[in-house]
């Protein structure tokens, strides 16, 4: 008996390896259904946060004003000569910068911005 299981198990002809191509519905059908949950997801800790918010602070603001941010003031305004060349550095609060600096945010040695 084990001698005709043998032979029937050569006898099966072998697969030929062939060229696989890549299968995008699985990625599709994730990516779809990660967004639904990103958009079902939101709302829902919008309601969780503003369940534990105070009722005068769900009414005049949202609930994303929970999230921690750095609030930016200005503590003082530097006002040019008119036909100032702005290619130029420029001596601010005592310190040589330049409007690309100035635009991209410079920090002063005290720490403020």
């Amino acid at each position: 008996m084990a001698a005709v299981r043998s032979a029937v198990a050569t006898a099966q002809p072998q697969a030929v390896p062939t060229r696989r191509r890549f299968n995008f519905g699985p990625i599709l059908v994730n990516g779809t259904l990660a967004i639904i949950c990103l958009i079902w997801t939101i709302p829902t800790l919008g309601l969780l946060v503003s369940s534990v918010r105070a009722r005068e602070n769900i009414t005049t603001s949202g609930w994303w004003n929970i999230l921690p941010h750095q609030a930016w003031t200005s503590v003082s305004q530097v006002q040019l000569e008119k036909g100032s060349d702005l290619t130029q550095p420029m001596v601010v609060n005592g310190v040589t910068v330049t409007d690309d600096q100035l635009r991209a945010g410079y920090k002063l040695p005290n720490g403020q911005r």
